[in-house]
């Protein structure tokens, strides 16, 4: 619906500002939709965005915790290992290193007996003043004892 020019140019520019003014209106109207439209769509991609971040930081975090853990658990399974491992140790004490007071056996033979007997109570005789320490008797003097 435009009108028809009259002819000069002072004329016509009312028209043209009315026009221009129209124009001018449905333009802004128009980028107001597509601005809301693509804002409802930015919205929404932005929350699956945000969604999808944290989702990421709780795994990334979840891997952390997870490795953190196996590594522990690998050291404690290589401490296990290598005390597993572990061969005994050399002692210049001969009564120590002689493997018949450790596993408290007695033999048949009469003289090995005596002998792994005396070995035992040697060595639970050293061991009596750090056991009295732990019961709590360090300062015992032991009247009370009976003598059989």
């Amino acid at each position: 619906m435009k009108k028809q020019a009259t002819g000069t140019v002072l004329d016509d520019l009312p028209i043209q500002f009315v026009v221009d003014e129209q124009l001018l209106d449905e333009i802004v109207y128009r980028a107001e939709e597509k601005h809301a439209a693509s804002k409802a769509n930015k919205s929404a991609w932005e929350g699956a965005a945000k969604q999808q971040r944290l989702e990421k930081q709780r795994a990334i975090l979840e891997n952390h915790k997870l490795r953190s853990q196996v590594n522990e658990y690998a050291v404690f399974i290589e401490l296990i290992q290598a005390s597993m491992h572990m061969k005994p140790r050399l002692t210049l004490n001969p009564t120590l290193a002689c493997p018949t007071w450790q596993e408290y056996k007695l033999t048949a033979h009469a003289a090995l007996r005596v002998a792994a007997i005396h070995a035992i109570t040697d060595c639970q005789y050293r061991r009596l003043h750090s056991v009295m320490a732990n019961a709590g008797l360090v300062e015992y003097t032991g009247e009370d004892f009976i003598r059989v």
